[in-house]
């Protein structure tokens, strides 16, 4: 984590730009209630959650930046697909799990990433992401399913991942959305 509050920086160190973070996290307020993966939102008394949902939009958008060139390069790696199909929404739970065995060996990304700065990174990668009620706080992210069969066969064969059932995979958003 790095905080870029008041300077001049133009770019994070993973090359994404500042003003376009700014920008996500501005125009999409659920982000700050999934923002840094705060469950207890719902346990905050109402007159001090919209100082905790302001605190999580302010670590989104300056202090996050390690963890969402993390995210943007993860993403990248397994094929963020901008015109996701059904079959493409993968659960943020299976992310994360996914992304610990990516990084492992590497110095390079942080160990634990919240669940937003995958929502920011697939907003800055023009893809959308899908809310449904029964997985808040996680959310669907549209990935290739070429790209991150190569990526789970890879992990599998050299860092002892196992691939989780579809079922636990996939969610189906039909019956997410009536």
């Amino acid at each position: 984590m790095r905080t870029r509050f008041n300077n001049k920086w133009q770019k994070t160190r993973g090359n994404v730009d500042v003003r376009k973070i700014v920008k996500v996290v501005g125009q999409f307020p659920l982000l700050h209630a999934y923002g840094v993966g705060f469950g207890q939102f719902r346990s905050i008394p109402e007159a001090t959650r919209s100082k905790c949902i302001d605190y999580a939009r302010y670590m989104l958008a300056f202090e996050l930046d390690d963890e969402i060139d993390a995210a943007f390069a993860f993403l990248k790696a397994v094929g963020i697909s901008q015109c996701g199909r059904e079959q493409h929404y993968v659960r943020t739970e299976y992310l994360l799990e996914l992304y610990s065995y990516w990084r492992k060996g590497t110095e390079k990304y942080p160990e634990f990433l919240p669940i937003g700065v995958f929502g920011v990174a697939a907003f800055l990668l023009k893809a959308n992401i899908r809310v449904a009620e029964e997985l808040k706080p996680h959310f669907l992210v549209p990935v290739s399913i070429d790209k991150r069969a190569k990526v789970e066969k890879f992990l599998e064969a050299t860092r002892g991942f196992k691939r989780w059932e579809d079922s636990q995979i996939y969610w189906q958003c039909e019956a997410a959305i009536g």
